[in-house]
């Protein structure tokens, strides 16, 4: 065999080459004098040849044959046959199979084997499988479970400390201030909703009153224009005041329509854009009523148009109503409520009274004088008539009585003078 096809063994096997070496040494000479003794008894080796092949045991590593001589030159092919067949029963044995390839080597070379005789036996060698070495494992690391354990049980602890440190905290500092400020919160909601329940029961009671006594009370008197309450348009309106004016000798704001009341002319403004067939929007009433009284443009009647939205937004003469997205406005008549039967009663009793004939007014306009001078001349006449009492006498029923009739009859006789 050659250097390629040789076994190799790892550098495990001896602790250093020359150990190896003089190992495989004493384990060759061994199975060399096995079989000489083998292949001398099968083979009829001569004495002189088994002498010759002792000093080839020799420890020393000396050479396999000895010193050429004549009568060793017959025998030189067979010795070397021999030679080449302990060489290969050599290499066949279990001790030296394993052994190195080198050491082989080496120790055929000593034996007096040539290169080319190794090679050839090494080839003729079957090849041997590396020896596997025993298959070690690494210690197993100590168990971590205590460690982990008393991290867990340190931490717990920590937990548990710091647990019970806050709960002392909040329980002695924080929990007194939260359960005071929630009583203070809950005795106020309790305050606040006794002051409601007793606001509701006043209310109530107040209903309740007010439900009593209005039908007792008089109704607010509605709105009625009596001087203008016969006026349907604007230049109605208009003409009337002009009318009155002129019989009263009033100012020039009284017949521009400056005091009429903002209800009549709303009203009339909103039945003179009726009739024009527009809706009646607040654009529209406004823009109507400047075009019938122009000082409304001016600065002085700005107020009054404030004057006059104020009333038709807040009237409930007026009413809002909104037809296909369009704010309009109407007219509601008023309705009058049914007279007090007090009122009623009264009303009968005036109806049932015979009527006096009308007295003609004597003296014109100084008529208000003439009546101070009579009621003048009345009482200075019973002071006169009257009777001088003395200090002594005592006022009676009878004298209060006289007194009265002396003060109508001097009246009486003052009006017919």
């Amino acid at each position: 065999m050659d250097d390629s096809s040789a076994p190799s063994q790892p550098s495990s096997s001896s602790s250093s080459p020359t150990n190896h070496h003089s190992d495989a040494k004493g384990a060759l000479q061994k199975d060399t004098q096995s079989h000489a003794l083998a292949s001398s008894g099968d083979a009829s080796v001569s004495p002189t040849q088994a002498a010759h092949s002792s000093p080839s045991l020799h420890p020393e590593g000396q050479h396999l044959l000895p010193v050429d001589t004549p009568s060793n030159a017959l025998t030189d092919s067979s010795d070397r046959s021999t030679l080449l067949a302990q060489a290969r029963a050599f290499l066949t044995s279990p001790q030296v199979r394993s052994s190195d390839y080198t050491a082989k080597r080496a120790f055929l070379v000593d034996k007096g084997l040539r290169n080319d005789e190794i090679d050839v036996l090494l080839r003729e060698m079957p090849l041997q499988t590396p020896a596997i070495p025993p298959r070690t494992y690494p210690a197993p690391l100590p168990s971590a479970l205590p460690g982990l354990l008393l991290g867990v049980a340190r931490v717990a602890s920590w937990v548990a400390g710091c647990s019970v440190a806050l709960l002392l905290v909040y329980f002695r500092f924080i929990y007194p201030r939260i359960a005071q400020t929630f009583h203070a919160r809950l005795s106020l909601r309790r305050h606040q909703t006794g002051l409601l329940h007793r606001l509701t029961a006043s209310l109530e009671q107040l209903k309740e009153t007010r439900a009593e006594t209005a039908a007792v009370l008089p109704r607010p008197e509605l709105f009625r224009d009596a001087r203008y309450g016969q006026c349907q348009t604007l230049d109605d309106v208009l003409s009337a005041s002009t009318d009155v004016s002129e019989n009263k000798e009033t100012s020039k704001d009284e017949a521009s329509g400056r005091n009429v009341p903002p209800e009549t002319l709303l009203r009339c403004a909103i039945a003179d854009v009726v009739k024009t067939e527009q809706k009646p929007t607040s654009e529209a009433i406004f823009v109507h009523l400047e075009g019938k009284m122009p000082w409304l443009r001016e600065e002085d009647g700005l107020s009054f148009q404030e004057l006059l939205w104020k009333t038709l937004s807040t009237s409930s003469l007026f009413r809002q109503e909104e037809i296909d997205g369009i704010s309009t406005w109407s007219y509601v008549e008023p309705v009058l409520p049914p007279f007090p039967p007090l009122l009623i009663s009264l009303h009968k009793l005036k109806h049932a009274f015979p009527e006096h004939p009308a007295q003609v007014p004597m003296g014109g306009r100084f008529q208000h004088t003439l009546q101070a001078m009579s009621d003048l001349t009345g009482y200075m006449s019973a002071q006169a008539f009257s009777s001088v009492r003395s200090a002594f006498q005592g006022d009676s029923q009878a004298e209060e009585i006289k007194r009265e009739i002396r003060s109508l009859k001097s009246l009486v006789l003052n009006r017919r003078v």
